[in-house]
């Protein structure tokens, strides 16, 4: 096989984190160097989501979305969004990160968006 082949099957393997919560990738963070400034709850059911969370990083809020993988739906969706890199919401489309059954949106332009983006993709 050739080095370009294994990169491009290593970048399509997704990780199994659907056993862990938004409350953990929160500590996550915080033990990633990052200072989480506050959390809020938010409604994850308008992204058909099962969990999420607003919190601020650097004074600006980043969103956090946990999918359950055995739902048909939740899955479907964050299929969607990990294939296309971008989630509609009120027919706007934001920049989305996949990590497993994690989203995060509202990152791009954050003061320490390297080390937010890091730290997500290392949960």
């Amino acid at each position: 096989m050739t080095l370009a082949a294994l990169i491009l099957i290593s970048g399509c393997i997704r990780k199994e984190n659907n056993n862990r919560t938004i409350a953990e990738l929160v500590e996550h963070f915080n033990k990633s160097g990052l200072t989480v400034e506050s959390a809020t709850p938010t409604m994850p059911e308008m992204i058909l989501a099962q969990d999420g969370i607003v919190v601020k990083i650097s004074g600006k809020d980043v969103q956090l979305f946990k999918y359950d993988t055995r739902i048909k739906k939740q899955k479907e969706k964050l299929d969607k969004v990990y294939s296309n890199g971008k989630i509609t919401i009120l027919s706007v489309d934001f920049p989305a990160i996949t990590n497993g059954s994690f989203i995060m949106l509202n990152y791009t332009g954050n003061p320490d968006e390297a080390k937010i983006i890091q730290a997500f993709e290392s949960f």
